[in-house]
Protein backbone atom coordinates (compact mmCIF):
# COMPACT_ATOMS: atom_id res chain seq x y z
CA UNK A 1 0.00 0.00 0.00
CA UNK A 2 2.83 2.43 1.43
CA UNK A 3 4.37 1.51 -2.28
CA UNK A 4 0.92 2.49 -4.50
CA UNK A 5 1.20 5.91 -2.52
CA UNK A 6 4.57 6.70 -3.21
CA UNK A 7 4.60 6.03 -6.83
CA UNK A 8 1.42 8.43 -7.06
CA UNK A 9 2.44 10.76 -5.42
CA UNK A 10 6.04 10.83 -7.58
CA UNK A 11 3.64 10.57 -11.30
CA UNK A 12 2.35 13.89 -10.02
CA UNK A 13 5.88 14.85 -8.90
CA UNK A 14 6.58 13.99 -12.67
CA UNK A 15 4.38 15.95 -14.47
CA UNK A 16 4.59 18.73 -12.68
CA UNK A 17 8.27 18.63 -13.71
CA UNK A 18 8.19 17.31 -17.38
CA UNK A 19 8.06 20.79 -18.61
CA UNK A 20 10.36 23.99 -18.29
CA UNK A 21 8.57 27.31 -17.28
CA UNK A 22 10.29 30.12 -19.13
CA UNK A 23 9.15 32.33 -16.29
CA UNK A 24 10.70 30.38 -13.68
CA UNK A 25 14.61 31.99 -15.51
CA UNK A 26 13.52 35.31 -14.85
CA UNK A 27 11.08 35.19 -11.65
CA UNK A 28 12.00 36.95 -9.06
CA UNK A 29 10.04 35.52 -5.94
CA UNK A 30 10.52 32.02 -6.44
CA UNK A 31 12.86 29.34 -4.15
CA UNK A 32 16.30 29.35 -4.41
CA UNK A 33 18.05 27.39 -1.79
CA UNK A 34 16.22 24.98 1.40
CA UNK A 35 17.71 24.57 4.97
CA UNK A 36 16.63 22.65 8.09
CA UNK A 37 15.08 23.65 11.24
CA UNK A 38 17.53 22.45 13.96
CA UNK A 39 14.90 22.08 16.14
CA UNK A 40 12.04 20.98 14.48
CA UNK A 41 12.53 17.87 12.27
CA UNK A 42 9.20 18.81 10.42
CA UNK A 43 10.03 22.60 9.51
CA UNK A 44 12.64 23.34 6.50
CA UNK A 45 13.70 27.23 5.93
CA UNK A 46 13.35 28.38 2.27
CA UNK A 47 15.34 31.34 0.50
CA UNK A 48 13.59 33.06 -1.25
CA UNK A 49 15.03 35.12 -4.15
CA UNK A 50 13.57 38.85 -4.39
CA UNK A 51 16.11 41.12 -6.48
CA UNK A 52 13.36 43.33 -7.97
CA UNK A 53 11.83 44.46 -5.08
CA UNK A 54 14.24 44.16 -2.15
CA UNK A 55 17.69 43.67 -3.53
CA UNK A 56 18.40 40.74 -1.32
CA UNK A 57 16.82 37.40 -0.79
CA UNK A 58 14.92 36.63 2.53
CA UNK A 59 14.11 33.44 4.37
CA UNK A 60 10.50 31.91 5.23
CA UNK A 61 9.46 28.85 7.44
CA UNK A 62 7.70 25.90 6.13
CA UNK A 63 6.09 23.17 8.38
CA UNK A 64 5.73 20.63 6.34
CA UNK A 65 3.11 18.47 8.03
CA UNK A 66 0.55 21.45 8.35
CA UNK A 67 1.61 22.75 4.45
CA UNK A 68 1.76 26.01 6.15
CA UNK A 69 4.31 28.23 4.39
CA UNK A 70 4.52 31.43 6.75
CA UNK A 71 4.33 34.91 4.91
CA UNK A 72 6.76 36.73 8.13
CA UNK A 73 10.31 36.38 7.30
CA UNK A 74 13.01 34.62 9.17
CA UNK A 75 17.14 34.47 9.17
CA UNK A 76 18.40 32.30 6.91
CA UNK A 77 21.84 31.77 8.77
CA UNK A 78 20.28 30.96 12.16
CA UNK A 79 18.97 28.24 13.98
CA UNK A 80 19.92 26.00 11.18
CA UNK A 81 21.19 21.86 10.85
CA UNK A 82 23.71 20.71 8.30
CA UNK A 83 22.70 18.13 6.36
CA UNK A 84 24.27 14.74 5.55
CA UNK A 85 26.45 14.66 2.73
CA UNK A 86 27.01 12.89 -0.14
CA UNK A 87 30.16 11.89 -0.12
CA UNK A 88 32.31 10.52 -3.27
CA UNK A 89 35.48 8.91 -2.14
CA UNK A 90 38.50 9.91 -4.63
CA UNK A 91 40.70 6.54 -3.19
CA UNK A 92 37.62 4.11 -4.87
CA UNK A 93 37.52 3.64 -8.44
CA UNK A 94 36.83 1.11 -11.32
CA UNK A 95 38.15 0.61 -15.13
CA UNK A 96 37.73 -1.74 -17.66
CA UNK A 97 40.25 -3.43 -19.38
CA UNK A 98 40.86 -2.51 -23.02
CA UNK A 99 38.85 0.60 -23.02
CA UNK A 100 41.75 2.35 -24.67
CA UNK A 101 42.16 -0.23 -27.69
CA UNK A 102 38.32 -0.25 -27.97
CA UNK A 103 38.15 3.28 -28.44
CA UNK A 104 40.91 3.55 -31.34
CA UNK A 105 39.28 0.79 -33.30
CA UNK A 106 36.76 1.63 -35.88
CA UNK A 107 33.11 0.87 -35.90
CA UNK A 108 33.20 -2.52 -38.12
CA UNK A 109 36.75 -3.48 -35.61
CA UNK A 110 34.49 -2.71 -32.53
CA UNK A 111 31.62 -4.96 -33.78
CA UNK A 112 34.31 -8.04 -34.08
CA UNK A 113 36.61 -6.69 -31.01
CA UNK A 114 33.10 -7.35 -28.57
CA UNK A 115 31.92 -10.69 -29.79
CA UNK A 116 35.36 -12.00 -29.36
CA UNK A 117 35.53 -11.01 -25.13
CA UNK A 118 34.53 -14.04 -22.86
CA UNK A 119 36.24 -12.72 -20.22
CA UNK A 120 36.08 -9.35 -18.76
CA UNK A 121 39.12 -7.93 -16.32
CA UNK A 122 38.49 -5.06 -14.07
CA UNK A 123 40.46 -3.03 -12.12
CA UNK A 124 39.50 -2.25 -8.53
CA UNK A 125 41.14 0.64 -6.34
CA UNK A 126 39.66 0.75 -2.69
CA UNK A 127 41.01 3.25 0.18
CA UNK A 128 43.00 -0.05 1.33
CA UNK A 129 43.53 -2.73 -1.21
CA UNK A 130 43.52 -2.73 -4.94
CA UNK A 131 44.30 -4.92 -7.99
CA UNK A 132 42.82 -6.67 -11.41
CA UNK A 133 39.55 -9.15 -11.06
CA UNK A 134 38.85 -11.21 -13.64
CA UNK A 135 35.53 -12.14 -14.22
CA UNK A 136 35.45 -15.78 -16.14
CA UNK A 137 32.54 -15.87 -18.31
CA UNK A 138 31.28 -12.49 -17.63
CA UNK A 139 30.88 -9.53 -20.05
CA UNK A 140 31.56 -5.85 -19.23
CA UNK A 141 31.81 -3.62 -21.87
CA UNK A 142 34.91 -1.67 -22.35
CA UNK A 143 33.32 1.91 -23.01
CA UNK A 144 30.02 1.66 -21.56
CA UNK A 145 29.31 1.09 -17.87
CA UNK A 146 29.09 2.76 -14.95
CA UNK A 147 29.45 1.63 -10.91
CA UNK A 148 28.66 2.00 -7.20
CA UNK A 149 29.98 0.43 -4.44
CA UNK A 150 27.33 -0.51 -1.62
CA UNK A 151 29.73 -0.60 1.85
CA UNK A 152 26.78 -1.80 4.02
CA UNK A 153 26.61 -4.94 1.20
CA UNK A 154 30.21 -5.29 0.54
CA UNK A 155 28.85 -4.92 -2.95
CA UNK A 156 30.35 -2.98 -6.36
CA UNK A 157 27.45 -2.44 -8.45
CA UNK A 158 28.31 -2.44 -12.25
CA UNK A 159 25.97 -1.65 -14.70
CA UNK A 160 26.66 -2.81 -18.20
CA UNK A 161 25.78 -2.33 -22.31
CA UNK A 162 24.84 -6.26 -23.06
CA UNK A 163 27.50 -7.74 -25.74
CA UNK A 164 25.18 -7.18 -28.50
CA UNK A 165 24.02 -4.11 -27.93
CA UNK A 166 24.56 -1.98 -30.64
CA UNK A 167 27.08 0.86 -31.09
CA UNK A 168 25.23 4.05 -32.22
CA UNK A 169 28.70 5.80 -33.78
CA UNK A 170 27.18 3.28 -36.78
CA UNK A 171 24.90 5.47 -37.56
CA UNK A 172 26.09 8.87 -36.11
CA UNK A 173 29.40 9.69 -35.54
CA UNK A 174 28.69 12.31 -32.92
CA UNK A 175 26.91 10.54 -30.99
CA UNK A 176 27.32 7.02 -28.78
CA UNK A 177 25.55 5.48 -26.03
CA UNK A 178 27.14 7.77 -23.20
CA UNK A 179 24.40 10.42 -24.91
CA UNK A 180 21.75 8.15 -26.53
CA UNK A 181 20.74 6.03 -23.68
CA UNK A 182 21.76 1.99 -23.87
CA UNK A 183 18.85 0.04 -24.88
CA UNK A 184 19.55 -3.46 -22.99
CA UNK A 185 21.58 -2.77 -19.62
CA UNK A 186 23.22 -5.64 -17.51
CA UNK A 187 24.10 -5.63 -14.13
CA UNK A 188 27.33 -7.54 -12.37
CA UNK A 189 27.66 -7.36 -9.27
CA UNK A 190 30.71 -8.25 -6.86
CA UNK A 191 30.38 -9.23 -3.78
CA UNK A 192 33.25 -9.38 -1.22
CA UNK A 193 33.02 -11.94 2.14
CA UNK A 194 32.29 -9.83 4.99
CA UNK A 195 33.64 -12.28 7.60
CA UNK A 196 36.90 -11.52 6.11
CA UNK A 197 36.75 -8.03 6.52
CA UNK A 198 38.46 -6.75 9.93
CA UNK A 199 35.84 -3.75 10.04
CA UNK A 200 32.05 -4.04 9.64
CA UNK A 201 30.59 -2.23 6.71
CA UNK A 202 34.28 -0.65 5.94
CA UNK A 203 36.23 -0.86 2.11
CA UNK A 204 37.59 -4.32 1.68
CA UNK A 205 40.84 -5.11 2.59
CA UNK A 206 41.65 -7.98 0.11
CA UNK A 207 40.64 -8.52 -3.54
CA UNK A 208 40.41 -12.47 -3.38
CA UNK A 209 37.03 -14.28 -2.10
CA UNK A 210 34.90 -12.53 -4.05
CA UNK A 211 31.37 -14.11 -5.46
CA UNK A 212 30.47 -12.56 -8.99
CA UNK A 213 26.63 -12.81 -9.99
CA UNK A 214 25.24 -11.43 -13.28
CA UNK A 215 21.41 -9.62 -13.90
CA UNK A 216 20.84 -9.58 -17.82
CA UNK A 217 18.24 -7.13 -18.91
CA UNK A 218 18.44 -5.22 -15.57
CA UNK A 219 16.28 -2.30 -16.47
CA UNK A 220 13.31 -4.37 -17.95
CA UNK A 221 13.51 -7.48 -15.13
CA UNK A 222 14.57 -5.66 -12.19
CA UNK A 223 13.90 -1.84 -12.09
CA UNK A 224 9.92 -1.11 -10.78
CA UNK A 225 7.18 1.03 -11.29
CA UNK A 226 8.50 4.60 -12.22
CA UNK A 227 12.10 3.09 -12.26
CA UNK A 228 11.55 0.96 -15.50
CA UNK A 229 11.02 4.38 -17.20
CA UNK A 230 14.70 5.28 -16.79
CA UNK A 231 17.23 5.39 -19.68
CA UNK A 232 20.68 5.07 -18.14
CA UNK A 233 23.51 6.50 -20.02
CA UNK A 234 26.65 4.76 -19.63
CA UNK A 235 29.46 6.52 -18.82
CA UNK A 236 32.13 4.97 -17.42
CA UNK A 237 31.76 6.96 -14.42
CA UNK A 238 31.05 6.26 -10.96
CA UNK A 239 27.58 7.22 -9.72
CA UNK A 240 27.31 8.33 -6.34
CA UNK A 241 25.18 6.96 -3.72
CA UNK A 242 23.97 7.06 0.08
CA UNK A 243 23.99 3.79 1.88
CA UNK A 244 23.15 4.72 5.11
CA UNK A 245 19.82 5.37 7.52
CA UNK A 246 17.78 3.01 5.57
CA UNK A 247 18.22 5.45 2.63
CA UNK A 248 20.15 3.33 0.11
CA UNK A 249 19.36 5.52 -2.93
CA UNK A 250 21.93 5.77 -5.84
CA UNK A 251 22.47 8.68 -8.06
CA UNK A 252 22.37 7.80 -12.15
CA UNK A 253 23.34 9.42 -15.34
CA UNK A 254 19.95 9.36 -17.81
CA UNK A 255 18.28 10.65 -20.58
CA UNK A 256 16.72 13.47 -18.93
CA UNK A 257 15.06 17.00 -20.24
CA UNK A 258 17.33 20.07 -20.29
CA UNK A 259 15.26 21.75 -17.28
CA UNK A 260 15.05 18.20 -14.85
CA UNK A 261 17.45 17.68 -12.28
CA UNK A 262 19.28 13.91 -11.77
CA UNK A 263 17.14 11.18 -11.05
CA UNK A 264 17.48 8.62 -8.06
CA UNK A 265 16.96 5.29 -7.48
CA UNK A 266 16.28 3.13 -4.44
CA UNK A 267 18.25 -0.09 -4.35
CA UNK A 268 17.25 -3.45 -2.17
CA UNK A 269 18.92 -4.30 0.62
CA UNK A 270 19.80 -7.69 1.01
CA UNK A 271 21.18 -8.23 4.51
CA UNK A 272 24.63 -9.93 3.95
CA UNK A 273 24.36 -10.89 0.58
CA UNK A 274 27.46 -12.89 -0.38
CA UNK A 275 25.95 -15.41 2.24
CA UNK A 276 22.01 -14.81 0.49
CA UNK A 277 24.01 -15.72 -3.04
CA UNK A 278 25.66 -18.35 -2.26
CA UNK A 279 22.94 -20.40 -0.67
CA UNK A 280 20.09 -19.25 -3.07
CA UNK A 281 21.63 -18.02 -6.59
CA UNK A 282 18.09 -16.73 -7.24
CA UNK A 283 18.58 -13.99 -4.75
CA UNK A 284 18.94 -10.27 -6.90
CA UNK A 285 19.13 -6.82 -6.43
CA UNK A 286 16.04 -5.34 -7.42
CA UNK A 287 15.68 -0.99 -8.41
CA UNK A 288 12.41 1.84 -7.39
CA UNK A 289 12.31 5.19 -8.61
CA UNK A 290 13.10 7.42 -5.74
CA UNK A 291 12.67 11.07 -7.43
CA UNK A 292 14.64 13.99 -8.60
CA UNK A 293 17.49 16.26 -7.17
CA UNK A 294 18.39 15.98 -3.24
CA UNK A 295 21.65 17.97 -4.09
CA UNK A 296 21.65 19.09 -0.45
CA UNK A 297 21.93 15.81 1.10
CA UNK A 298 20.20 13.70 4.05
CA UNK A 299 18.47 14.79 7.21
CA UNK A 300 19.56 11.83 9.71
CA UNK A 301 16.77 12.31 12.05
CA UNK A 302 13.88 11.53 9.71
CA UNK A 303 15.68 9.74 6.84
CA UNK A 304 15.02 12.38 4.11
CA UNK A 305 16.14 14.03 1.46
CA UNK A 306 14.66 16.86 -0.17
CA UNK A 307 14.68 18.25 -3.47
CA UNK A 308 13.20 21.81 -4.77
CA UNK A 309 12.56 23.93 -7.94
CA UNK A 310 11.25 27.59 -8.76
CA UNK A 311 8.01 26.64 -7.42
CA UNK A 312 8.13 23.59 -5.19
CA UNK A 313 9.54 21.38 -2.35
CA UNK A 314 9.21 17.60 -2.66
CA UNK A 315 10.89 14.60 -0.31
CA UNK A 316 12.07 11.55 -0.29
CA UNK A 317 11.90 9.37 3.21
CA UNK A 318 13.13 6.46 4.19
CA UNK A 319 10.64 4.27 6.44
CA UNK A 320 12.58 0.96 6.84
CA UNK A 321 15.50 -1.42 5.07
CA UNK A 322 13.11 -3.21 3.11
CA UNK A 323 12.75 -1.64 -0.68
CA UNK A 324 9.25 -0.58 -0.40
CA UNK A 325 9.41 1.11 2.99
CA UNK A 326 9.52 4.72 1.61
CA UNK A 327 7.49 7.82 0.92
CA UNK A 328 7.14 10.67 -1.47
CA UNK A 329 5.21 13.51 -1.21
CA UNK A 330 5.88 17.08 -3.12
CA UNK A 331 4.40 20.62 -2.17
CA UNK A 332 3.60 22.93 -4.84
CA UNK A 333 3.20 26.88 -4.36
CA UNK A 334 1.06 29.16 -6.21
CA UNK A 335 2.28 32.43 -6.80
CA UNK A 336 0.29 34.06 -4.27
CA UNK A 337 1.91 32.07 -1.99
CA UNK A 338 5.44 32.54 -2.99
CA UNK A 339 5.32 36.74 -2.94
CA UNK A 340 6.20 38.38 0.75
CA UNK A 341 4.45 40.82 2.29
CA UNK A 342 8.00 42.74 2.03
CA UNK A 343 7.87 42.51 -1.36
CA UNK A 344 4.08 44.22 -1.49
CA UNK A 345 4.98 46.61 1.20
CA UNK A 346 7.38 47.96 -0.86
CA UNK A 347 5.09 47.74 -4.09
CA UNK A 348 2.75 49.48 -2.55
CA UNK A 349 5.23 52.07 -1.19
CA UNK A 350 6.49 52.86 -4.79
CA UNK A 351 2.76 52.98 -6.08
CA UNK A 352 2.03 55.85 -3.32
CA UNK A 353 5.05 57.42 -4.25
CA UNK A 354 3.95 57.52 -7.87
CA UNK A 355 0.33 58.72 -6.91
CA UNK A 356 1.56 61.25 -4.69
CA UNK A 357 4.15 62.54 -6.91
CA UNK A 358 1.41 62.75 -10.10
CA UNK A 359 -0.77 64.79 -7.14
CA UNK A 360 1.84 67.40 -6.52
CA UNK A 361 2.50 67.37 -10.41
CA UNK A 362 -1.24 67.92 -10.76
CA UNK A 363 -1.32 70.45 -8.00
CA UNK A 364 1.41 72.43 -9.32
CA UNK A 365 0.00 72.91 -12.89
CA UNK A 366 -3.14 73.92 -11.33
CA UNK A 367 -1.34 76.52 -9.41
CA UNK A 368 0.39 78.15 -12.18
CA UNK A 369 -2.62 78.52 -13.91
CA UNK A 370 -4.45 80.31 -11.45
CA UNK A 371 -0.92 82.75 -11.26
CA UNK A 372 -1.40 83.13 -14.93
CA UNK A 373 -5.00 83.33 -14.76
CA UNK A 374 -5.02 86.06 -12.05
CA UNK A 375 -2.17 87.85 -14.03
CA UNK A 376 -4.46 88.34 -16.84
CA UNK A 377 -7.69 89.53 -14.74
CA UNK A 378 -5.07 92.35 -13.04
CA UNK A 379 -3.69 93.58 -16.83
Amino acid sequence: MMRAVSLAALSVFIWLNSACDDDDTYRTDGIKDLFLNADESTHITLQMGNEMLLGQDYCRNFKLQQEDLSYATVSCTENQRNFAPFVEEDDFMMTVENTERYEALNVSERSDFLEDIVDSVVEVRFPAASGNITLTGVFIHPLYYSYFMSLSMSTLFIFTADQNEPDYSSINETEDLRTAGVNVVNLVTLSWNPDMNPVVGGWPVFMDDVLVSVQTDVVNENFLGLASDVQLLLDGGKMLNYDHDDMYMVRVNSVIGECDQAEWLRYAYVEDFYQAKTDNASVVFEFDYAGQGYAKGVDTRIKRAYGFDGTSVWYYEADGAALDEFSFKSHAFDEKQLVSYYGLMWLLIALVVVLFCCVCACCCYCSRQRSKSQKKQRS
